[in-house]
């Protein structure tokens, strides 16, 4: 994960929301496609996700759904904690998404806090090139 993967926070403009704009939240790890047979037992583990092939001999492993981050992916890196540099993504993407749980993100305060959580992410770097 630490090498890999990314814990992805973005906002994106949206005319259907109020404040248009709208928080995106995934899961993403990637692999060389020799070795896509992790990533398909990573899904078959979490119970979650999808196997998406880039154009650069990678494969990638997303989770969008919000349901399946709150409770496959965050109970797993609880249960398993990061040790190295993506762990303060990791608390970030999991303040961001407890945000999200309580509908404080369509308020303009709560919106701007979670563009502050991603301007202090490591990955808000990374996030333009989808991690």
């Amino acid at each position: 994960m630490d090498a890999e993967g990314c814990f992805l926070l973005n906002l994106q403009k949206s005319q259907g929301h109020r404040l248009k704009e709208r928080v995106v939240l995934r899961f993403i790890i990637t692999q060389h496609a020799r070795d896509s047979q992790l990533l398909d037992h990573l899904a078959v583990y979490l119970g979650c996700g999808l196997i998406l092939s880039n154009i650069d001999s990678t494969k990638r492993f997303v989770v969008y759904s919000f349901p399946d981050i709150c409770d496959k992916i965050i109970p797993f890196f609880d249960k398993y904690p990061l040790t190295g540099a993506k762990f303060n993504d990791y608390l970030a993407f999991k303040k961001a998404i407890n945000i999200i749980k309580d509908k404080a993100h369509l308020t303009t305060v709560g919106l701007n806090e979670i563009r502050s959580i991603q301007a202090s992410m490591n990955s808000a770097n990374r996030s333009k090139r989808g991690c």
